[in-house]
């Protein structure tokens, strides 16, 4: 087994690493997005016995083809939807959701009256629902329009430029792959999620913050904070109002003073409440 070797471990035991991580997200992230959480919060959550190196964790299972990269959660589980029982398709479903990895869940076990419901929500949402897919993503044999042959919804418009996006993902070439600037996001998150008082940081926060501050050098100032614990301390409640303030600090030419706008208070918007 390709997890056991990378990890050094029992086979036995990277099954157990397997089973919890299912577990767990059926439980926690029923859409199967786990790059939300850090990768400490990921590997306690999953039981991992060594917390100091996480990142090797996450590098085995994503290496193993169990852990997908990319999309709008950074992780997520590789056919989370094929592995995944039914009850976590009809939570998604109930709630008007998809899979991280785009999929329609299956209102397969609903009675007649709820399919219509929930088939109408998705409708008006734009996205034609597939009342007869079951967990495995393949449609029966029974005449309804396959759904990679069903029409694709409109792209969303762009948000416009705002020194402050909060919600937006991350941007992409025309080409389609991941640009130099959210590589740039994603290691300085690796770096930053490994310290133990920032385990609620997400990469939304150190997103968000290094758009606000775009001449400040993300990665080389990750490096010089890693392992020094004692400036992480004001993290711990607070990791995304603690990126926003680190990086003002970073920034040349501010005199101290943190940026402000009408539409976005950071304390608010970072604070304690994940």
């Amino acid at each position: 087994m390709a997890l056991a070797k990378k990890l050094k471990i029992r086979r036995a035991e990277a099954v157990g690493l397997m089973e919890n991580l299912w577990h767990w997200a059926a439980d926690e992230v029923p859409d199967g997005g786990v790059g939300k959480y850090s990768n400490e919060m990921i590997a306690d959550s999953i039981m991992w016995d060594r917390p100091n190196k996480s990142y090797e964790l996450i590098e085995a299972l994503t290496d193993g083809g169990l852990l997908d990269e990319g999309g709008e959660c950074r992780l997520y589980i590789h056919d989370w939807h094929q592995h995944c029982e039914i009850s976590v398709h009809k939570r998604l479903a109930r709630n008007g959701l998809f899979f991280a990895n785009g999929e329609q869940p299956s209102l397969t076990g609903l009675d007649l009256q709820e399919k219509q419901r929930i088939k109408a929500k998705y409708e008006r949402r734009g996205y034609p629902a597939d009342t007869q897919r079951i967990p495995n993503g393949c449609p029966p044999d029974t005449g309804i329009t396959p759904p990679d042959a069903l029409p694709k919804p409109k792209p969303k418009p762009k948000p416009e430029s705002s020194p402050y996006p909060l919600k937006n993902q991350d941007p992409e070439t025309e080409s389609g792959e991941v640009s130099k600037e959210v590589l740039t996001w994603r290691k300085a998150f690796k770096i930053l999620s490994e310290e133990p008082a920032l385990a609620r940081l997400t990469y939304e926060h150190v997103m968000n913050a290094a758009r606000a501050f775009p001449d400040v050098d993300l990665l080389e100032e990750a490096k010089k904070m890693a392992g020094k614990s004692r400036n992480f301390v004001n993290g711990i409640d607070e990791p995304g109002l603690w990126v926003w303030s680190w990086l003002q600090r970073c920034q040349p030419g501010t005199g101290g003073a943190v940026p402000t706008s009408p539409a976005f208070d950071p304390k608010k918007e970072y604070g304690g409440a994940e």
